[in-house]
């Protein structure tokens, strides 16, 4: 069963997917002229010209870097948005919601307890709400909280009728409504669930792309030939990894900066390390 916004997430998904391939596309096709040593005018003394020189190969790497760190972000955002949806959209849990969804409009005032429950299935809650039978259900798989409802008329102890539907919430129509507007869906209603699920998964995420850029930075293959050499650039991902894992951070002691300081330090270290060598020595 799919959701009513099943071709709207879907194209989402592939404009962010294009965006990545796009900035990786812009990232290897671009180049930045460096002045030639016809351009400069006059002699320089050693330090003046190592300054010269070194001057416009920083700027290139931390222009080309900017890319690099749009490029990594964009990367993090498809892969949330590849999970959200495959979770979304085709889990177990989320097939039964978007059926319970469908089947909603099946459901009127005077039915009886049992019907209902035939088509909706158990109750996530069940409590008594103004002398009602009041039961919860999840109609949106986007959703954290039960946004939905079906009340009954509660039955005296050793009656004989069945308990029938009083009322139920959200009404057809309004169900119809959201079903027409996929960006009222998300601006409203899915906004910080969205976010609080991209810190959570992202934090995991960049915790291994920390210790896999650390790994990378201590192999001893990298030749840094010019400002496209690949090593270069390893600071910039790492920084936007620690820019996903500390947004969701609370103040107070960490067990976890045990381990995020090393790494920092061993990215940092070879980076310093390998700019030296393509600055100063190249």
């Amino acid at each position: 069963m799919r959701s009513p916004f099943f071709w709207q997430n879907a194209g989402l998904v592939l404009v962010i997917a294009a965006n990545l391939t796009l900035s990786v596309w812009l990232i290897t096709r671009s180049t930045v002229v460096l002045p030639s040593r016809s351009d400069t005018p006059a002699p320089l003394s050693q330090s003046d010209s190592a300054s010269a020189k070194a001057t416009p190969s920083v700027l290139s790497v931390f222009f080309r870097a900017l890319s690099v760190m749009y490029a990594t972000a964009s990367g993090l955002v498809l892969f949330f948005a590849v999970i959200q949806f495959l979770d979304a959209e085709f889990s177990e849990q989320s097939q039964a919601i978007w059926k319970r969804r469908d089947q909603w409009k099946l459901i009127q005032p005077g039915m009886t307890k049992t019907n209902v429950l035939n088509i909706l299935g158990s109750p996530a809650e069940t409590f008594v709400w103004y002398d009602l039978d009041r039961n919860d259900y999840k109609l949106d798989a986007l959703d954290l909280s039960n946004g939905a409802s079906v009340s009954f008329s509660i039955v005296p102890v050793g009656g004989t009728s069945e308990a029938k539907l009083v009322e139920k919430r959200p009404s057809d129509s309004e169900i119809d409504a959201t079903n027409r507007d996929w960006f009222s869906y998300l601006r409203y209603s899915r906004y910080d669930t969205l976010k609080n699920r991209f810190v959570d998964n992202n934090m995991a995420f960049s915790i291994i792309g920390l210790m896999i850029l650390m790994v990378l930075s201590l192999l001893p293959v990298w030749k840094i030939a010019d400002y496209q050499a690949l090593p270069l650039y390893f600071p910039a991902v790492a920084l936007v990894f620690l820019l996903c894992h500390e947004h969701g951070q609370k103040g107070g002691w960490r067990c976890d900066v045990i381990l995020l300081i090393p790494i920092y330090a061993c990215i940092f270290g070879a980076w310093i390390l390998r700019m030296y060598q393509f600055v100063w020595k190249s």
